[in-house]
């Protein structure tokens, strides 16, 4: 089964939303799990799964760290569909965990600039 992993670093002032809004909604998307994290260096994770309301494809992880400088790292992961599973229904959880999820998000090696 094919994993999709989605990687984006985006600048200060790029994510106008604040972390609070991360755990909301919004159709057709359900929140099965959201939870917001303060770090010890007052940056902010969210850890999230997601999932179709129709019940339709793989549940996604999502993680962002809204980090101190302002930027933001964001990490979506699922499975991908196959010519058996066209809609990658058949997974009941995300192929990463939320440790794994968290641990890539909150990478340091993973900066808007070098």
């Amino acid at each position: 089964m094919p994993v999709l992993l989605h990687v984006e670093v985006l600048g200060p002032g790029v994510v106008t939303s604040p972390p609070e809004r991360v755990c909301q909604a919004s159709a057709p998307i359900v929140v099965e799990h959201c939870d917001r994290h303060v770090r010890p260096d007052g940056s902010v994770l969210v850890d999230r799964t997601t999932a179709l309301a129709s019940g339709e494809g793989a549940p996604n992880r999502e993680a962002q760290h809204f980090r101190a400088d302002g930027s933001v790292v964001s990490v979506t992961t699922s499975f991908g569909a196959t010519p058996q599973d066209p809609t990658a229904s058949g997974q009941d959880a995300p192929p990463l965990d939320s440790a794994e999820i968290t641990a890539l998000t909150t990478d340091p090696q993973l900066p808007l600039s070098r």
